[in-house]
């Protein structure tokens, strides 16, 4: 099929689709296997969407942003003057990737791997900050990396809730919200408001998306990399059942009520509580990402604003890679000065008598 970009240019797009999501297919592009086409479904292809891409296109950013982050680079139509009959967008094809969701089992990446990947989310993460702009959704299928070297991009940015200067003959700003999320990865406050207006995400007043709420996303998937899958939460589902990117109406009761009180797994009014079996020593951790995590899953259950930041999980991580030595002979990776038996192998063992 032939479509037409705002860039005034003409691309041939492949008729038959690579991959189909919910909302979109993907498609080869002719003469440009650098680039991949986004095509919406029918009921998908709404004003609001087609204004919020045509802004992302426009965005002010680093080469190096958009080598982490892989923005909508031109929108398609299927008319030549690219007034109507919006369909898509361009953006750039990444290769020899595994998505974040793929990631928290895999024994064939060791602790230090694990470490290297929320490392480079971090330096994700804090690059759309620096941007002024927020994430919304940080579903771990939107998140992927090399096994290799941990490098990682956010991919299907579409979503991301987008905050621009109107036109400098107008006032103010325009958001663009994000309409979309994984349920257990959306932090307490959000929740309550929805609750509270009996709303979801498109109809929720006061805003939603914010960057206390990407941090709070963030700790969540870093708590479970360092974690072997664990989530911050008993009563949250196992990272490897989080579901998909929804707009968002109802919540998990108990855990909406175990992040808004900040029954965090390893806080001080709840230890003494029976952990699961599978659930690695809190110790295993440097005492620095601790406090991080109790700033994140805590204090910041009352005041967002406590939550660390991307820069801050970094410096720490950083920190504890230094540390991380491999025992023999099983080649696990522990931090220097735990001196207890190797937790990884007491859960593997775990695994292998089930």
């Amino acid at each position: 099929m032939i479509l037409y970009g705002n860039d005034g240019n003409r691309y041939q797009i492949e008729d038959k689709a690579f991959k189909t999501g919910g909302e979109a297919t993907l498609h080869e592009i002719k003469n440009h296997p650098e680039w991949v086409a986004k095509l919406y479904k029918p009921e998908k292809r709404d004003l609001k969407r087609r204004k919020k891409l045509h802004v992302m296109t426009k965005l002010n950013v680093s080469q190096y942003f958009m080598n982490s982050i892989i923005l909508p680079l031109v929108v398609l139509y299927d008319d030549s003057e690219c007034k109507n009959n919006f369909i898509g967008y361009i953006m750039d094809k990444v290769h020899n990737i595994t998505e974040l969701q793929n990631i928290y089992y895999k024994n064939e990446l060791s602790l230090f791997q694990k470490v290297t990947v929320a490392m480079n989310l971090c330096i994700m993460v804090n690059l759309v900050h620096g941007a002024g702009q927020v994430i919304g959704d940080l579903n771990p299928k939107n998140i992927a990396f090399d096994k290799q070297t941990g490098t990682g991009v956010l991919i299907d940015t579409d979503s991301f809730h987008i905050t621009v200067k109107k036109s400098t003959d107008q006032k103010g700003r325009l958001t663009f919200p994000c309409t979309v999320g994984v349920e257990a990865l959306i932090a307490p406050e959000l929740k309550e408001k929805l609750k509270k207006q009996h709303a979801d995400l498109e109809s929720v007043q006061g805003g939603s998306f914010t960057r206390e709420t990407d941090l709070y996303a963030l700790g969540f998937h870093i708590f479970a990399l360092l974690m072997g899958g664990t989530t911050p939460y008993r009563s949250c589902v196992n990272m490897a059942e989080l579901g998909s990117s929804k707009n968002v109406s109802d919540v998990m009761i108990d855990q909406f009520e175990a992040a808004k009180k900040g029954d965090f797994l390893f806080a001080k009014h709840v230890i003494g509580k029976k952990l699961p079996e599978d659930v690695p020593d809190f110790d295993i951790l440097s005492e620095e990402l601790k406090k991080l995590f109790i700033r994140c899953f805590v204090d910041g259950a009352k005041k967002p604003e406590c939550r660390p930041s991307a820069a801050e999980y970094y410096s720490a991580l950083s920190d504890y890679r230094a540390m991380l030595q491999k025992r023999t002979p099983c080649g696990h990776y522990l931090r220097k000065g735990y001196n207890k038996p190797c937790e990884w192998c007491r859960i593997q063992q775990l695994y292998d008598e089930e």
